[in-house]
């Protein structure tokens, strides 16, 4: 998963029909699911590509398991827009694991 950052401040390409066409605000913001797709939407100027795993990984040590998880997380979060949904299904998960 790939995202676009702006180069000035940091920013990331928000989703379409946003407000503001940059964002911090991770339900905001635009998930390109494969390079090429970021690169047809990228801003030669002014964006850079970041992988979101790559990403994670700098911040600190996780396992291949934590990033797939907070990948699925994220995606459900941004595709439905419903933290409560997520709670609840992330309480199932750890469930089955005990």
């Amino acid at each position: 998963m790939y995202l676009l950052k702006r180069i000035e401040d940091g920013r990331f390409v928000a989703k379409r029909g946003m407000a503001n066409s940059y964002t911090f605000d991770i339900t905001d913001i635009r998930i390109f699911a494969t390079r090429k797709a970021a690169e047809l939407n990228r801003c030669v100027e002014n964006e850079v590509i970041v992988s979101l795993e790559d990403m994670m990984k700098e911040k600190e040590e996780i396992t291949t398991d934590m990033v797939k998880f907070l990948f699925s997380a994220i995606n459900f979060i941004v595709d439905t827009g419903k933290l409560a949904e997520f709670q609840m299904w992330e309480a199932k998960e750890a469930e089955k694991k005990l």
